[in-house]
This record gives structure tokens, sequence and C-alpha cells, in this order.
């Protein structure tokens, strides 16, 4: 049996270019969607799968595209993290990659995340519209979910 991280996640991440913070939406089914705000302007949505690697152990690839404060698109980053699971937090670490407007590789470097759940609820990407208070959000507490 395994802890699900399905629910929603304010997320602290440190990359190696920046530190900031997002809310992380895992579904049951494998999907993830994130929604994050960089500093000065620029914000990112983005969408992957996760899926577990191990009991209370999972991985996550995330593709978030940035945009300035005209709504344009101005970069994208691909998140790629190995995760440690407890009932109310994960750590994870891993590799990012950095890409221009056009597509091309700019840089990569590490990452860091720690996730504090804020909701046991599977809400996909309906969450992120109502979690744009990043954080905002109270922890909410121990769920009792888990998946086989």
């Amino acid at each position: 049996m395994h802890l699900s991280p399905a629910g929603v996640w304010n997320v602290a991440v440190r990359t190696s270019a920046y530190t900031y913070t997002a809310i992380f939406s895992f579904a049951i089914g494998g999907e993830v969607y994130s929604a994050s705000r960089l500093g000065e302007g620029v914000t990112g949505q983005g969408v992957g799968t996760w899926w577990w690697t191990r009991p209370n152990r999972f991985s996550l690839n995330v593709l978030e595209n940035l945009h300035g404060l005209d709504k344009t698109p101005c970069a994208s980053v691909e998140i790629n993290q190995q995760a440690v699971q407890d009932i109310e937090t994960y750590r994870s670490f891993g590799h990012s990659n950095y890409f221009d407007v056009l597509g091309v590789l700019t840089g990569s470097g590490s990452a860091k995340m720690v996730g504090t759940r804020i909701s046991c609820e599977d809400l996909g990407m309906s969450a992120l519209g109502s979690r744009m208070s990043l954080g905002s959000e109270t922890p909410a507490g121990p769920c009792d979910r888990t998946d086989e």
C-alpha cells in the first residue's frame, strides 16, 4: 500500500536559478498540474505526470510554460523530480531544464521541492484557478487516502 500524493499541495521550489512558490495538483490517474509565481510578474502553468517508484516514493515530470506581465510566453521549464512522501509533506530532488520561447535549451540545473498538503481532494486542473493566492493556504491535516 502507498500513500497517495493525490490532492493539492503548496510547494516551495528551489532551483539553481530561482526560488519560488507553486501549487501542485496531483490527480489519482497520474496527472499533475502546476501554477507558479516566480516574481517580477512571471507566472507559470504546467502539466505532467507522476508515478510511484516504491512505497511512499514517487517521481514526477512537469513542463511549465512561463508568461510575463502581459501574458506573453517568455520561457518554459521542464521539472523532473524524485519524491519521498509522508502523510502531509513531500520532499523531492531532481533536475530542471530551461528553454527560451522558441523551445531552445538555454540551461539546466538541480532543483529541490518541499510540498505541504493543503487539500486531500483530487481536483485536477480545476484546483489551480481557485488556489492562486500562493502561500496563503492552510495545511489540510492528515488524509486517510492511500492507493495500492
